[in-house]
C-alpha cells in the first residue's frame, strides 16, 4: 500500500517557529547579497543589532534625528511664548484660530474666550515659567506631538500648564492646554 503523504508537500498547519526560521533564512540571505555586492546593512531584531557590510552610520542616522528633535522642540518652545504673550493682551480669540481642529472640537471659541478672562482676572499676567518635563511621540513621518510641562509664576499665582503641540514642518499648532494650581492640583482650566 502506497503511502498518501509526500515529504515534498509543506503541512498548512506551519509552526510559528517554522515562520520564524523562514524569515530569518530569508533576512540572512538578503544581508549577505547586500555584502557580496558591495553594500551593506544594518538591521535589529528585538534587542539585538546587527551590521554587515557598510551601512549608513547610525551615529549620522542619531545626529540627524537629534538635530531635527531639537528643531521641533524649539518651535513649541517658542509657541508657548507666543501662547502666554497673547494670553497677557487678552488676545484670545488669535489662540482659538490658531490652534488645531482638534481643539476646536473640545472647546468653542466662546468658551476660550470666557476661560481666557476668567484666567486672567484671577491669575493675572504671565511673570516666568520653567519647563519641568517634555516629550514627543511621532504621529507619522512629517508629524510630531510635543508636551510641555511648565511651572508659572502668574502676578497672582502659581500653576503648572500642560501643553500639547503638534509640529509639522517647525511649525507648532496647539492640540491641547490644562493648567491647575501648584499646590492644589485643582484643575482650573
Amino acid at each position: 500500500m502506497a503511502d498518501k503523504t509526500s515529504p515534498n508537500k509543506t503541512s498548512p498547519d506551519k509552526t510559528s517557529s517554522d515562520q520564524a526560521a523562514g524569515c530569518l533564512s530569508a533576512l540572512i540571505g538578503f544581508a549577505l547579497l547586500a555584502t557580496i555586492f558591495g553594500g551593506g546593512i544594518h538591521f535589529r531584531i528585538g534587542g539585538f543589532q546587527f551590521g554587515l557590510g557598510q551601512p549608513i552610520h547610525p551615529e549620522q542616522i542619531n545626529s540627524e534625528y537629534l538635530d531635527n528633535l531639537a528643531k521641533r522642540k524649539e518651535s513649541a518652545d517658542e509657541a508657548v511664548k507666543a501662547f502666554h504673550a497673547q494670553m497677557n493682551e487678552g488676545k484670545c480669540t488669535d489662540i482659538y484660530d490658531q490652534a488645531s481642529e482638534v481643539f476646536k472640537q473640545q472647546l468653542s471659541r466662546e468658551d476660550l474666550e470666557r476661560r481666557c478672562t476668567k484666567q486672567r482676572s484671577e491669575l493675572g499676567s504671565v511673570k516666568s515659567t520653567q519647563q519641568i518635563d517634555w516629550w514627543e511621540r511621532p504621529v507619522n513621518s512629517t508629524d510630531h506631538h510635543i508636551l510641555i510641562k511648565n511651572n508659572t509664576q502668574f502676578s497672582n499665582a502659581s500653576i503648572q500648564e500642560i501643553f500639547v503641540w503638534l509640529v509639522r514642518d517647525r511649525k507648532a499648532t496647539l492640540v491641547a492646554y490644562q493648567f491647575r494650581e501648584s499646590n492644589s492640583g485643582r484643575s482650573l482650566f
